[in-house]
């Protein structure tokens, strides 16, 4: 059966954007081209064999075209994972010139939001792979400093709880998770997750109410 994968997860794992978001969001912008054809569905999937052309790819070292099936586009870091990116046979990229510059990417970092209380499922801890998770008595924080953008951990939450730190309304986030990542201990290997977690997903006013300042015990 031909391998197939999701346009975003590929231009993730190739390298053309930083962080799953930002690959995401290339996906639904209607820039990037599949076989001469407007992408604009991040589920779209591509295939060996599968021309893309991508606006600002040669910033990124590429030539404005090059075959690269003998040069599979390295996978992201993961712990434990046995996944791997796959091959799009050519890339056409529009090279940028000294007079319209590619703009630079924002550096960002992920936070750990309300959702994360009382549920702490853990499974983003086993992803990350600089280990900048800490643990709370019930739920954790991504140290800022350490964070490097990679957005493995964001689609591991069942409970949606990590949000990139470029959406609005979370500037009270990033200040809990920088406070307390400091005094609370590193965890860098998945735990058991509370119980009762499921009990608690959607709940409402969860800072207010269950938040706890005790650390946890890490890992």
């Amino acid at each position: 059966m031909t391998e197939r994968i999701r346009i975003d997860k590929w231009l993730w794992h190739a390298r053309f954007y930083r962080t799953r978001v930002l690959a995401h969001g290339a996906a639904r912008s209607g820039r990037i081209r599949l076989n001469d054809n407007r992408v604009e569905k991040a589920g779209v999937e591509v295939k060996p064999g599968d021309v893309l052309t991508i606006p600002g790819a040669a910033r990124s070292g590429l030539s404005a075209s090059r075959g690269v099936e003998s040069a599979a586009a390295p996978p992201r870091r993961r712990r434990r994972s046995t996944k791997s990116s796959m091959t799009v046979c050519l890339i056409r990229a529009r090279a940028r010139t000294k007079s319209n510059p590619q703009p630079p990417e924002p550096r960002m970092t992920y936070v750990v939001v309300e959702a994360c209380i009382k549920c702490k499922y853990l499974d983003c801890v086993e992803v990350c792979p600089v280990d900048c998770f800490y643990e709370g008595e019930n739920m954790l924080v991504i140290h800022p400093d350490e964070c490097i953008d990679c957005g493995v951990c964001e689609p591991e939450c069942p409970a949606e709880a990590i949000k990139a730190d470029t959406e609005p309304g979370l500037e009270k986030w990033l200040e809990i998770n920088a406070e307390y990542a400091k005094k609370w201990p590193n965890i860098t290997v998945k735990g058991t997750p509370p119980a009762d977690g499921k009990e608690f997903e959607g709940v409402e006013n969860k800072f207010e109410k269950f938040f706890s300042d005790k650390p946890g015990t890490g890992s």
